[in-house]
């Protein structure tokens, strides 16, 4: 317990600044999986958008991109050790550091992907280690070891009570889905803050780390113990329709879902009102290891890790 509040603390302190601050971090604005983003293209090719590039030296790892006016930023394992990439829209590395050692164990590689706050970058290792970083030459302003400093511990191998995916929040109602916990859940927060109670739990709605979207009242997201794609009724927590595709992660922009399969499928497809529709899918070909990374859309351009490769695809209509 202990060590969950320290993380939660930490999570707070780089979460909490002033409205003032320029903040980029995961899956979007306020990490929801949501990209606001428009005039993208409603069907693919066959073979899939044009590919603008790839890059094929980025380290092992499960980390997607953040983006922060004309850079990005992200992380992969090389040699034991977390390095901290940063590169231009045209893919051009600017500058790389080698930051703290990674889980090597079970999947090993790099799974934090940075915060970015005003010209700062906040980024951990597997192996509990925190990195302040600036973003113009890379260079480390301050660092803390959770284990050392904080009396914190690794986590046992293997699988357990694990907690990937990131919570959404709306208006006084929390939903959360956890694949081997208690799955699809929303609760009620009291308008004083001091109570939370339970309003459905839907076991079947169980995402083990691929995200879920609200779009409307409904939630999307995939199945753990039945690999399928799910559509749930965020107010009564009902199945309203499902896709035999394979578990993956989701993420939605233009009124459209992105799915990425586990299988290596990228897929746009149609919601409305709690029904999904696929629309076009590839086949993502580069890269290696597990397909687990989410996608990330910026500036009309698609990106997608593969284990040590990242693919940017044009997606803007033209």
């Amino acid at each position: 317990m202990r060590n969950s509040l320290i993380l939660f603390a930490l999570i707070l302190l780089l979460t909490s600044f002033s409205g003032t601050s320029r903040i980029y971090e995961w899956r979007g604005i306020d990490r929801e999986g949501i990209y606001y983003e428009s005039n993208l293209l409603k069907t693919w090719p066959a073979d899939g958008p044009e590919k603008l590039w790839v890059i094929n030296n980025i380290g092992n790892g499960f980390v997607s991109p953040v983006f922060a006016d004309e850079n990005f930023y992200i992380t992969g394992e090389v040699d034991s050790m977390e390095t901290l990439f940063s590169f231009n829209l045209k893919g051009e590395k600017q500058w790389q550091i080698t930051l703290g050692k990674e889980w090597m164990k079970s999947f090993p590689g790099s799974r934090s992907a940075p915060t970015v706050v005003d010209d700062l970058l906040y980024v951990g290792t597997g192996l509990g280690n925190l990195f302040c970083v600036n973003r113009a030459d890379g260079k480390i302003v301050w660092s803390k070891d959770l284990i050392a400093d904080f009396n914190g511990a690794l986590p046992l191998p293997g699988f357990g009570d694990t907690h990937s995916n990131t919570v959404l929040y709306d208006n006084g109602s929390i939903y959360y889905t956890a694949g081997d916990g208690n799955c699809g859940v929303k609760l009620k927060l009291s308008d004083d803050g001091t109570k939370i109670t339970e309003v459905w739990r839907n076991k079947g709605f169980d995402s083990y780390m691929g995200g879920i979207v609200r779009i409307g009242d409904y939630l999307y997201g995939s199945g753990t113990e039945k690999p399928e794609l799910l559509a749930i009724n965020a107010s009564t927590g009902m199945l309203t329709d499902s896709l035999r595709v394979g578990s993956g992660a989701i993420i939605s922009a233009d009124n459209m879902l992105y799915y990425y399969t586990q299988k290596g499928d990228m897929m746009i497809l149609s919601c409305d009102h709690g029904k999904i529709q696929k629309v076009s899918s590839f086949r993502i070909k580069e890269g290696n290891l597990q397909h687990f990374s989410h996608q990330v859309i910026n500036k009309g351009v698609l990106y997608q890790r593969h284990g040590t490769a990242l693919m940017a695809f044009d997606i803007h209509k033209k």
